[in-house]
């Protein structure tokens, strides 16, 4: 028991076990989510003067008060986002590190929030907006609120220093230099804005530069932190960012009243579909997701959370606007830059966040996540500039499209997850020994030798595109190949748009520049479009030789998907064991279901049993059958393979009636040379103890007709009857002896 009046703080790591985050962090993460909607209206409101200075410049009209552009609003409101986010931080490391939570803690926590609330208040000023009339910022009040916030930061930092042996090192680090960074934004509160500005720069690369130097590293090897924790943290402040976008679109929908119209229910339905792929995006494929080992990863990891904090916040800003967009006219260029710089962070943050952390169950390697989520960035950028020559629907169609391309990508990528079955999964040897001990149930039968679930593969072992594309269905090959097809001159047609009038003979639209990045890339060359400089020239020497590398992949990968043989040889779904020639004997039945020659086909029976040293070890062991024959010269109808149990068999001593039999499986291969794809083709199939039937004869298949032809009925191909059934029956029509098709001891007649 510890006292709630005061009690000692203490120093946590992630080797003392779980931590949650506590109400008390929920709330003051509230608080910090709060100030961030202030300053997202104060990028608002930048951009809304920026807008209308640039509609005035346009028109030729008069605008007074010298307001930036987009990316100047945007590098501001970064800047003091940037201040607000590290205010957050502070307190929420300390609750990393250290576990505490009587009154004195509490208090400072709740005067930390007020000093949060203060700079909120104070966002609109600092960022210039204060007036409304000119760019006049006033950063004095939000200073101080810095400086009061990193304070009792501060404070929290000295009692632990004071209290906790173990902790002292990490909170007197962070100690003095939060104190370094708290005294330079105070001194900024009594000087210029610009100053002001710059000594903000200087404290936030001091706190930057403390986390990721050597002392910061070795007390981090010693007493890492609780990576959960703070997964959990920023997981819960990214959600909360995420819902307030929502709450803008609906806000801006019930208060313009334009919550009766279809057409802006459908806009806000539209525009909240980004919102949705970057929820979908960051909880699927980043959250909860094991941080690789490495010197820089959790730094990376740490630092890449808040340029995607930021950006989330300007998706939001951006997606209120679009709703009072043009659809038949281009969108206004400070929004769009605003909606696709934004975006564009998002898919680069996630990227990095990609590059430290194993994706869990992925088909790919991590290599090709983080290829897809630059790529991204990099046209979401390319597409602010290439949205004015496009109308604002075609604009906000590509956009939403290339977020939901990325959730598609993730979940071919990740196309299963864990679920209960796995959690409590067991050992082979429990297995066992519970089945003998009969508390579980037989094994399921499995026939498909690759149906097993694997976890944990190195990213590096993954399936490569190659492998993806020959082992998936033509469906995904088409379907993958169609959307770089599209991506890539989607790409190209926004690099010639970099350069209005570079092509001859077009309009300067999107869709000319579209179709002339379709022509040239397939080389057709119509005529009537045409490079007119120098760079849509060197555009098009670039595009030229990713068309025909492009082309060459998709042609290799097709003709080499077309050209693996199919697999035609069908197996008996069960196998039987009979009395031949008064030898018990295992037979199973192939057949060739495209009734080609496949020449010199081989078979082998493989018994996979379960096996218990005396020294305790439990093993799975594959035991060879031999075979009355292994061997066809010619298998073109259909084949017995069988296996006498005689002495010498490993099946002497196996109770093939009793499921629970230490039998595990048969497993069969065949191969053989294809005389039409001439290639070597091979099937397998497998055999659980539940699918031997003792006692049993296989149906007759093949029959003669009058012309004198053979007839194989694979209709009653899996049939068996019990021995009992056929007792008398002459065995000339039986079962045939073990060689290959259309011979004498080859044939099932």
């Amino acid at each position: 028991m510890r006292s709630r009046w005061y009690h000692r703080p203490v120093l946590h790591s992630e080797h003392d076990g779980e931590k949650k985050a506590s109400w008390l962090e929920l709330f003051y993460d509230l608080i910090f989510v709060a100030a961030i909607i202030q300053l997202g209206d104060g990028l608002s409101d930048l951009l809304h003067h920026a807008h209308e200075a640039h509609s005035a410049v346009d028109g030729h009209g008069e605008h007074d008060g010298h307001w930036p552009g987009v990316f100047a609003s945007f590098g501001i409101f970064a800047l003091h986002f940037l201040s607000l986010h590290f205010a957050w931080t502070g307190v929420t490391y300390f609750n990393n590190r250290f576990n505490v939570d009587d009154i004195l803690h509490r208090l400072m926590v709740f005067a930390n929030m007020f000093a949060l609330g203060a700079m909120a208040v104070a966002a609109s000023a600092s960022m210039g907006v204060g007036d409304g009339h000119a760019f006049h910022p006033e950063p004095a009040l939000f200073s101080i609120a810095f400086g009061v916030a990193t304070l009792f930061t501060v404070l929290m930092n000295v009692r632990a220093a004071k209290h906790s042996e173990k902790g002292r090192p990490w909170a007197t680090y962070w100690a003095v230099r939060l104190g370094i960074v708290g005294v330079l934004f105070t001194i900024s509160a009594f000087v210029p804005w610009m100053w002001a500005w710059g000594l903000w720069g200087l404290a936030i690369a001091i706190i930057v530069t403390a986390a990721g130097d050597k002392k910061s590293a070795e007390m981090e090897r010693i007493y890492p932190y609780d990576f959960e924790h703070l997964s959990e943290r920023f997981a819960l402040l990214t959600i909360i960012v995420l819902g307030e976008s929502f709450v803008k679109v609906l806000g801006y929908l019930a208060g313009g009243g334009y919550g009766h119209q279809l057409e802006y229910q459908l806009r806000g339905a539209f525009s909240l579909l980004l919102t949705c792929s970057i929820w979908w995006i960051y909880f699927d494929d980043v959250a909860g997701q094991h941080l690789k080992k490495g010197r820089w990863s959790q730094i990376i990891w740490i630092f890449s959370h808040l340029p995607l904090a930021l950006a989330i916040t300007g998706v939001g800003v951006a997606i209120k606007k679009t709703l009072s967009f043009d659809l038949g006219e281009a969108a206004p260029e400070e929004y769009r830059w605003l909606l696709c710089l934004s975006l564009a962070i998002v898919m680069f943050s996630v990227g990095m966040i990609d590059s430290v952390t194993k994706r869990a169950n992925s088909e790919l390697s991590d290599r090709a996540r983080i290829n897809v989520r630059m790529g991204s960035a990099v046209l979401l950028i390319l597409m602010g500039q290439a949205g004015a020559a496009m109308t604002s629907r075609t604009f906000l169609f590509i956009v939403v499209a290339i977020a939901v391309a990325n959730v598609v990508f993730d979940i071919m990528m990740a196309p299963f997850e864990e679920g209960e079955e796995e959690e409590n999964a067991i050992t082979i040897a429990q297995g066992d020994a519970e089945r003998e001990a009969g508390t579980r149930g037989n094994r399921e039968s499995r026939r498909n030798l690759g149906d097993f679930v694997r976890r944990g593969v190195p990213s590096e072992v993954s399936k490569d595109f190659y492998y993806y594309f020959l082992e998936g269905s033509w469906t995904r090959l088409f379907a993958s190949f169609g959307t770089v097809y599209l991506v890539m001159n989607l790409f190209f047609a926004a690099v010639y748009l970099l350069d209005p009038g570079s092509i001859s003979g077009s309009r300067d639209s999107f869709a000319d520049a579209f179709f002339f990045s379709v022509q040239t890339m397939s080389t057709i060359g119509f005529g009537g479009m045409t490079p007119a400089s120098g760079f849509a020239n060197s555009v098009v020497t670039a595009e030229a030789f990713f068309g025909v590398f492009f082309t060459a992949v998709a042609t290799g990968v097709v003709l080499a998907k077309l050209a693996r043989p199919g697999d035609s040889i069908i197996f008996s779904k069960t196998a039987i064991v009979s009395e031949r020639h008064g030898v018990r004997t295992l037979m199973l039945r192939a057949g060739n279901g495209r009734g080609n020659d496949i020449v010199d086909a081989t078979a082998t029976v493989t018994v996979l049993v379960t096996d218990l040293s005396p020294e305790g070890h439990h093993v799975r062991r594959l035991i060879d059958l031999p075979l009355v024959r292994r061997t066809s010269p010619i298998f073109s109808m259909s084949w017995t393979i069988m296996h006498e149990i005689t002495e010498d068999s490993p099946l002497a001593d196996i109770d093939l009636e009793d499921p629970g039999n230490s039998l595990y499986a048969l497993i069969v291969t065949l191969r053989g040379h294809d005389g039409t794809y001439g290639q070597t083709t091979y099937a397998r199939t497998l055999y659980q103890a539940e699918d031997i039937l003792v006692g049993h004869r296989h149906v007759d298949v093949i029959h003669e007709m009058e012309s004198g032809k053979l007839l194989i009925d694979f209709t009653k191909f899996h049939d068996t009857v019990p021995e009992a059934e056929v007792a008398g029956i002459d065995e000339a029509g039986g079962a045939d002896d073990s060689g290959g098709d259309a011979s004498e001891d080859g044939v099932v007649g």
